[in-house]
C-alpha cells in the first residue's frame, strides 16, 4: 500500500538535555509502501483483528489519524506536520524511555531566547577599498533597538544623532566631521536585510551584520505520534505452515532485501561555516553532496526486542555525534552536526554531544535481522502471531538532517517488504 506525500517541516531536534532550532527548513515524505509476501498464507492486519494480503492507503491513513472516515482521514493526513525527533532514553541505564503502554517515547527541544534580547554588531566597509570605516552595537530587545552606538576602526566611540530614529535614520559623525548615515535601520528577529548605509556624499559601503543573544534555554517537549513522528502496529499471521508432512518448523519473520529508504536525488548545501566529516575537512562556500535519506530511521519493536534500521552510503556525514567517543563515525570532534552547528553559533555551542543509548545501536542491513519467529503450539493448533509496532523518524543528531533539512524540500521514499521464511 502507499501513503500519499505528507509534509515533514523541521522544526528543532535534539535530545533530553541539549537541541537546536531550525528554521523554514522541509522535508517530505514522499511515499511509504509496506508489503508482505502473499505465498503460503502470510497475512498483516492494522488493529489484530482484520487481517488480509494488503491494506489500503486510506485504511492506513484512518489508522494513523484516528479519523472517522475516510474523507475525514484524508484531509487530516494531508495536514500532519512532523518535526525532527529523538527517542529519550533514561540516562542511568542507557535504555529507550518508554511510557505507560510501553511504547517509546520521543522528545524534540526546543531552544528559547531569554527575554529576546540581542546584541547585534554591523561592521561597515569602504566598498572601493573594503577599509574598515565603522562598527556599530546595537542592542534590541523584542526587536526595539534600546541603545544603538558607533566606533571606528581604532575602537573610539562616535557620535551618534538619533533624532530620527523612527524612521530608522541614524546619522554617525566624529566631532563634527560626517562618517556615515544610516538609513532604513529596521530590526525583524533574525532578518536584518533592509539596512543601507552611505556617506552623506552618497558614497555606498559593504556592511556585515552579525548578532549575539544574551543567553538561551533549552525546554524539552514531548513529541506526539503521528503528529511528530510516524507510529503503526503491525500483526502478522500465518495461516498455512506449508509443509503436508506435518512437521512445523519455527520460521522467522524478516525484511526482504527490497527495503529501501532512499531521496528522490542528493542534496547539495553551501556551507556557511567549516565543519568535519569522517576526518574530512570542509570549508565555508564550499559545495558538498549529501543523501538525506541517511538521516531516516525506522524502528521495529516487539516482544522479541527493539530493531532501529538506518541506511549508510559513502554520502553519509554521520550518523550521530557522541559524548565520549573516539570512534571517526560518532566523535563529536568529528561530526558534521556537532562542528558545523558550533561553528555557526559559537555564543551558544553545544556543551555535551548525545549519550551513547539503545537509540544509536543500528541495523544497516534490513534482510538480515529478524523480527520475530513463529512458532506452532500443538495446543492451538496454529502458529502465533506477531505483533510490531512501526517508528519511522527524522534522527535529530544526525548530521544528514541537520544539513539536508536546509534545503528547501527533500523528497523521501520508504518501503517496507517482510517475509516469513528464506525464498531458498
Amino acid at each position: 500500500m502507499s501513503i500519499s506525500t505528507a509534509a515533514m517541516t523541521a522544526v528543532c531536534l535534539g535530545t533530553t538535555t541539549y537541541a537546536w532550532f531550525s528554521q523554514n527548513r522541509n522535508v517530505w515524505v514522499e511515499e511509504t509502501d509496506l508489503y508482505v509476501n502473499s505465498y503460503d498464507g502470510l497475512l498483516i492486519s492494522l488493529d489484530g483483528q482484520t487481517f488480509s494480503q494488503d491494506i489500503s492507503t486510506d485504511a492506513l491513513k484512518q489508522y494513523i489519524t484516528g479519523a472517522n472516515t475516510v474523507e475525514e482521514a484524508k484531509d487530516a493526513y494531508s495536514k500532519i506536520s512532523l518535526i525532527g525527533t529523538t527517542m529519550k532514553q533514561n540516562d542511568a541505564t542507557k535504555e529507550v524511555t518508554r511510557d505507560a503502554d510501553y511504547s517509546i517515547m520521543f522528545g524534540h527541544d526546543v531552544i528559547n531566547h531569554i527575554d529576546n534580547k540581542y546584541t547585534n554588531t554591523v561592521k561597515l566597509f569602504n566598498q572601493v577599498t573594503d577599509e574598515l570605516v565603522a562598527y556599530l552595537i546595537v542592542e534590541t530587545d523584542n526587536d526595539e533597538i534600546i541603545s544603538f552606538k558607533a566606533f571606528d576602526k581604532e575602537d573610539t566611540e562616535l557620535d551618534v544623532d538619533d533624532s530620527n530614529k523612527d524612521i530608522g535614520e541614524y546619522i554617525i559623525t566624529n566631532g563634527s566631521n560626517p562618517v556615515v548615515t544610516i538609513e532604513n535601520f529596521t530590526v525583524n528577529s533574525y532578518v536584518r536585510e533592509n539596512l543601507k548605509a552611505r556617506v552623506l556624499a552618497a558614497e555606498t559601503f559593504n556592511y556585515i551584520l552579525t548578532y549575539s543573544d544574551s543567553g538561551y534555554y533549552h525546554s524539552l517537549s514531548d513529541s506526539v505520534a503521528n503528529n511528530n513522528y510516524l507510529k503503526f502496529d503491525l500483526t502478522f499471521r500465518i495461516v498455512s505452515d506449508n509443509n503436508s508432512g506435518g512437521s512445523h518448523e519455527d520460521y522467522e519473520l524478516k525484511f526482504t532485501d527490497e527495503t529501501f529508504i532512499k531521496s528522490e536525488e542528493l542534496a547539495k548545501a553551501v556551507l556557511v561555516n567549516t565543519l568535519t566529516s569522517n576526518g574530512i575537512v570542509y570549508n565555508a562556500q564550499d559545495e558538498i553532496e549529501f543523501d538525506v535519506a541517511n538521516a531516516m530511521r525506522v524502528a521495529v519493536d516487539s516482544k522479541d526486542g527493539l530493531k532501529i534500521f538506518e541506511v549508510t552510503n559513502e554520502k553519509d556525514l554521520g550518523s550521530v555525534a557522541l559524548e565520549d567517543s573516539t570512534s571517526q563515525e560518532y566523535d563529536k570532534n568529528a561530526n558534521a552536526m556537532y562542528t558545523y552547528y558550533n561553528s555557526i553559533h559559537p555564543n551558544y555551542p553545544f556543551e555535551k554531544a548525545a549519550s551513547n543509548g539503545d537509540r544509536f545501536k543500528t541495523e544497516k542491513k534490513f534482510e538480515d535481522v529478524s523480527l520475530g519467529k513463529f512458532e506452532y503450539s500443538e495446543v492451538d493448533g496454529k502458529y502465533n502471531d506477531l505483533k510490531t509496532t512501526i517508528y519511522i523518524w527524522l534522527e535529530g543528531w544526525d548530521a544528514d538532517y541537520f544539513l539536508g533539512a536546509s534545503v528547501n524540500s527533500r523528497k523521501l521514499s520508504i518501503k517496507l517488504d517482510f517475509k516469513y521464511k528464506d525464498e531458498d
